[in-house]
């Protein structure tokens, strides 16, 4: 008679590495979650201790009329935000030369208007430039035609002198 399994010694063996399998993976979870349980009630404690009032705070904010730029500045020097406060501030890293993100764009646009003046103002100078090169071009061209229009005018007025001439010749002879 043949059974499943081919002798008791492979069953058994089977069943000790499962038990052992399931055993390990639930004894290596249980330090892990009470490591975690013991941590979330001490935070939730120290947090509320640090941050009082957050909530009253935010509801003013919301409340209240935007801020103006100097107002928002010295707000936001005094901790991490207007709400928290100085609450957890050594915890945070910030750095103290760090311009507010408004200073930076108002820096880079009187930059940008600069170099638009800058690149207008080029612009300009060039195209002056072209205008006067044009004109002289121009001038040059007019006073070209001038003395060619002259010069032929003399040519036809003395062509018409000599065969007036000619004519006046022929009359008295």
């Amino acid at each position: 008679m043949y059974s499943k399994y081919s002798s008791p010694v492979k069953f058994l063996t089977r069943v000790a590495v499962v038990l052992f399998v399931f055993g390990f993976f639930l004894f290596s979870n249980i330090p892990i979650a009470l490591a975690a349980w013991g941590n979330n009630s001490n935070n939730l404690d120290k947090s509320v201790e640090t941050l009082p009032n957050i909530e009253e705070k935010a509801e003013k904010a919301t409340k209240s009329s935007p801020y103006d730029l100097n107002q928002y500045q010295t707000k936001s020097n005094q901790g991490l935000n207007e709400i928290q406060g100085t609450s957890d501030k050594d915890k945070m890293n910030r750095s103290d030369n760090t311009l507010p993100i408004v200073n930076d764009m108002e820096k880079n646009l009187k930059n940008s208007q600069i170099s638009a003046a800058n690149t207008v103002s080029s612009t300009l100078d060039k195209a002056g430039n072209a205008v006067d090169s044009n004109v002289k071009k121009v001038e040059k061209n007019i006073n070209s035609l001038t003395k060619k229009v002259g010069d032929k005018a003399d040519s036809i007025k003395s062509e018409v002198d000599k065969k007036a001439n000619d004519l006046k010749n022929k009359m008295k002879g």
